[in-house]
């Protein structure tokens, strides 16, 4: 679908969170992650404003880091004027007993769990409880992980397709990920940065678009919801509950997800890659800075919106007694004549099966922990697709 360059009159506001570290508690990856922090901060003072536009920027950061407060607002007070007023520390608490999130959960749900379902929506409402809402047309609300960067055009391209997509659909609320972005792989040699088509939408390069009708419900609106993947399937399932999902295909890569050795998840990217336009070569994270804030903005562009092709998906999810539920899109994703079964493994033992059938779902009792589903699809004798999902919880 490509949308017709079309202005959208009104004042919105483009709102970004983060949260600094969240639930991590070891003082060097804290003082590590800040170190990264404050350049990724410098990076948002390097954004244009666009006009007709106010800007928000929220560092969720929980009391127990309260002894990193005074660099952040050092930071903070360096930015210029219009960033350094849009910009406030939201200070929230641990509950006393903690997450409750067993040790063999996903990485991301131990270390980050206010990113997740329930806790994110919160946290958001919080943090906007004092905001007077009601001066804006429109409210654009954008995540984004705690050490990568924007390109100095990134908001003002956000806000262009935010307007494309208010002309569009004026009273839907609207979900949107850009499709072109850098991946910036730092080693102890330097820092290789690819411009690369990436079909997986990062946060920070994905945002809500809600107009004023949808405003008061925006909590429920949190930019970690949006899938990584939007493909046909994902478009569909958020049609029925009333957003439209889109993925901007010619979008200017703005967008800098730094990839490093630590991170939590798998540090290759590669996989996710469909094509590679271009790559530099840095010396390190400050002179990436530099390049970017010397970066000219590029002017708008008319975007042009398709999702990628529907993917084979595999999701597990463990019960409160153990039982193990899998779904998948087996029957959307493929036609009459297939089959589909379900083998529960440990390791490289084989602890049950759900022999072929037509039934895209499935259920596994008394599951110990470090388990993987793997799934097979066949059709006239051949096995044409295959998932594994590891069962985390």
């Amino acid at each position: 679908m490509t949308l017709q360059s079309s202005s959208h009159s009104g004042l919105k506001l483009l709102w970004i969170d983060t949260v600094l570290c969240d639930a991590e508690d070891d003082p060097d990856i804290i003082e590590r992650y800040l170190q990264r922090f404050l350049l990724t901060m410098e990076s948002i003072g390097a954004q244009t404003i666009p006009d007709g536009a106010d800007f928000r920027f929220t560092v969720n950061l929980s009391r127990d880091k309260l002894a990193y407060l005074p660099r952040i607002e050092q930071a903070i007070c360096r930015l210029g004027a219009a960033h350094r007023h849009g910009t406030r520390v939201h200070l929230y608490d641990h509950p006393p007993g903690g997450y409750g999130v067993p040790a063999s959960s996903h990485i991301d749900s131990i270390k980050n769990p206010n990113k997740q379902p329930g806790r994110r929506e919160a946290l958001f409402a919080a943090a906007a409880a004092g905001e007077n809402f009601g001066r804006y047309e429109s409210l654009v609300r954008i995540s984004m992980d705690d050490d990568d960067l924007y390109f100095p055009g990134h908001l003002s391209q956000i806000s262009a397709f935010a307007d494309a997509l208010l002309v569009s659909h004026p009273e839907s609320v609207s979900a949107a990920g850009l499709y072109r972005q850098n991946l910036a792989t730092v080693t102890p040699a330097g820092i290789s940065m690819r411009d690369v088509d990436f079909n997986r939408v990062i946060p920070g390069n994905k945002f809500f678009v809600i107009p004023a009708s949808h405003v008061p419900n925006a909590a429920r609106y949190s930019p970690w919801a949006i899938p990584e993947l939007i493909d046909e399937d994902a478009v569909e399932r958020f049609a029925g509950t009333g957003v439209n999902l889109v993925l901007v295909r010619n979008n200017a890569p703005t967008f800098v997800y730094m990839r490093r050795a630590a991170n939590l998840s798998l540090q290759s990217k590669d996989a996710c890659i469909d094509n590679t336009h271009a790559e530099q070569e840095f010396s390190n994270e400050e002179d990436l800075l530099d390049h970017l804030r010397s970066s000219p903005a590029e002017p708008a562009r008319v975007p042009v919106m398709a999702p990628l092709p529907r993917e084979f998906r595999l999701t597990c999810s463990r019960a409160h007694d153990g039982t193990v539920n899998v779904s998948t899109n087996f029957d959307t994703m493929f036609g009459p004549g297939h089959r589909i079964a379900f083998y529960l493994m440990h390791g490289a033992e084989r602890l049950d099966v759900r022999w072929y059938s037509g039934d895209g779902s499935a259920q596994f009792t008394h599951t110990p922990p470090g388990c993987t589903v793997r799934a097979f699809v066949q059709y006239d004798g051949e096995i044409i697709a295959r998932k594994g999902r590891r069962v985390f919880g």
